[in-house]
């Protein structure tokens, strides 16, 4: 099966004045073509987190400080902003 989205390490910390939150630690995943995934777990755990910083959506505290998120091969992080943001345009939807 095709690989649609690779999340790989991905670690994410929000700058807060008593010092860093460190929100996701070494999230892995994989979604392959015609997959479903259902991201389950407590209040606060980082489910939004996750699917906010996928999106793109991670508000301007939110720092994405390691990892990497591909669609279909393509570093979103490591692409400039605006190509990510035409791909993740076309290809995610947040319900």
């Amino acid at each position: 099966m095709k690989k649609i989205i690779e999340v790989e390490n991905l670690d994410v910390r929000f700058l807060q004045p008593q010092g860093e939150l460190r929100a996701l630690r070494g999230v892995d995943l994989t979604i392959q073509a015609g997959e479903i995934l259902c991201v389950v777990g407590e209040s606060g755990c980082g489910k939004s987190v996750l699917c906010k910083t996928i999106a793109g959506l991670l508000c301007k505290e939110g720092v994405i400080h390691s990892g990497a998120i591909r669609y279909e091969g393509v570093d979103l992080l490591a692409c400039s902003k605006q190509e990510s943001r035409t791909i993740r345009k076309k290809a995610f939807a947040v319900v």
